[in-house]
Order: structure tokens, then sequence, then C-alpha cells
């Protein structure tokens, strides 16, 4: 079995997030074959005809998933005789616990990070992505990246 991985990339052809490589390093872990599409920011919305907000987008299958982690999930379910990911119920808790410190690093990162992903992107996607960065911390992206301790915009609540 193949998998497809639509995955973010910058304007050079360089993929830059984590969650993506997360995806692909499991896939080989677990011996699985893929392919990449590059996707920009803008393209997201369009992937397997909408649907999905974030990339790793996985086609695994008849299947997608959506998150690297339910992915890895999957990869230890569907193919239990290959190198495992997790070791047991204790490794998947772990990964939860790591993954959860890992996201709230790359939240505190991202502030320094900004302004380099934009000037990375291509014109179109640097307008959505300035646009929606500047709405989640209510500043200018020059303005977040010089003072790396501006909070994001809490979720909204349901």
């Amino acid at each position: 079995m193949n998998a497809h991985v639509y995955d973010l990339t910058l304007a050079d052809g360089r993929r830059l997030s984590p969650y993506c490589w997360a995806a692909k390093l499991a896939l080989a872990h677990k011996g699985v074959a893929f392919e990449t599409t590059a996707a920009r920011f803008v393209d997201i919305p369009n992937i397997r005809g909408g649907g999905f907000k974030t990339v790793p987008v996985v086609e695994l299958g008849d299947e997608v998933v959506g998150d690297s982690f339910e992915l890895a999930l999957k990869l230890e379910r569907d193919f239990p005789d290959r190198l495992t990911l997790f070791a047991g119920d204790g490794g998947v808790a772990l990964s939860r616990f790591v993954g959860a410190h890992a996201a709230y690093l790359l939240g505190k990162m991202s502030r320094a990070m900004v302004l380099a992903i934009h000037d990375g992107l291509d014109a179109e996607t640097q307008a959505y992505f300035r646009t929606s960065r500047e709405k989640m911390f209510r500043r200018p992206l020059e303005e977040v990246a010089a003072n790396r301790n501006i909070r994001s915009r809490p979720p909204a609540r349901p």
C-alpha cells in the first residue's frame, strides 16, 4: 500500500511543517511508501475537495487522515506486524504528552519565525498568511516578530 501526503511548502519548495514531517517519518518507520504533493497555505482548503484546515492530509488506501498523530495510530492498527511507533499504551500516552509539549513550544517559537515564514511564501500566500496571522496575534507581523512575548488570541469556545 502506498500513501500520498499533502505537505506544506514554501515558495522555493522547502517543506516546513513539523506535523507533515511527523507523518512522513511515521510512514517511513512503518515501511509505507509515499509520495508528496506540495501545498501552500492557500491550497489547504481545497485539498481533496475541501474540509481540511491544516496539513498533513494523508491518503492511505481508501482512507484520508488529516492529523499526524491519528495517522500514527492508524498505522499501528493497520500494520501491527511492522516496527511499532509506540510500543504499547504507555508509549501512546507518552507520545501524546510529548506532542502536546512540542505544540506548546512550536507556538512560542512561531512568533520568532513568523516573518521568515511570511517572506518565504509566494505573493498570493503572503497576503493570506499576513491577514490570518495578524488577526490571530492582533498586531502587525513585524511587531509580533520584534516582541516575542505577544500572545495569540485564545481559540474561540464552542
